[in-house]
């Protein structure tokens, strides 16, 4: 069975250089690619927004677009696509500042043979894919830990009203406690007087016989 091409979305105003990326391609990894070339940075957002590429191997210096900027527009506008970068700046701060905005990699034209833009390509594939889903297992957690705070809140918030109700309870059973026990004092006490005003009535009657 033969394998489905790579798709390639291949950035380059330079009619020699992106034909000569497609020879070494060929060459190299034969069959392995499936090569579409743009000349401008808004074809390539266009193309990039409307057909699933694997992989987008860039120029910076385009005829709409200059440097980190065109590489900073691909990047924020198709951020699951892997970009390499393929220029003949030859400078190492922009090579890092490239990183740092998205690239997988960054080439330099005339020091990458096809065997490199190849490999670089596959391994751009394969880091992206990795990215995301490390950003995908990193959000599940964010979300598993989101879910168990709220969870973690709603049970202390149920025990907290749990704690009120029961000390409500124990003070209104304390309060009933105190007022039937004073109650019942005054009913003991009114019953003592009552036998006392009996037994004094009686002796009032017994002497007066």
């Amino acid at each position: 069975m033969t394998p489905t091409p790579i798709r390639l979305l291949l950035i380059e105003d330079n009619p020699g250089d992106a034909r000569l990326v497609c020879e070494l391609l060929t060459r190299h990894a034969p069959g392995e690619f499936a090569v579409t070339m743009v000349e401008r940075l808004a074809d390539a957002l266009r193309r990039a927004g409307t057909e699933p590429f694997d992989v987008a191997l860039c120029d910076l210096g385009l005829p709409d677009s200059s440097e980190l900027a065109t590489l900073q527009a691909m990047a924020t506008h198709s951020p699951a696509l892997p970009l390499v970068v393929l220029t003949g700046l030859d400078e190492h701060d922009i090579g890092r500042k490239a990183i740092e905005l998205g690239a997988q990699d960054y080439l330099v034209k005339g020091e990458a043979g096809g065997e490199v833009i190849a490999r670089t390509l596959r391994h751009a594939i394969e880091r992206k894919r990795l990215e995301i889903q490390l950003h995908q297992a990193n959000q599940k957690l964010a979300d598993m830990n989101k879910s168990l705070e709220e969870k973690v809140i709603e049970k202390s918030a149920a025990l907290t009203q749990e704690i009120k109700e029961h000390a409500q309870l124990q003070t209104r059973l304390e309060s009933e406690r105190r007022a039937g026990a004073e109650k019942l004092q005054r009913t003991y006490l009114r019953t003592i007087e009552a036998i006392a005003l009996a037994l004094e009535k009686r002796s009032v009657n017994t002497s007066g016989g």
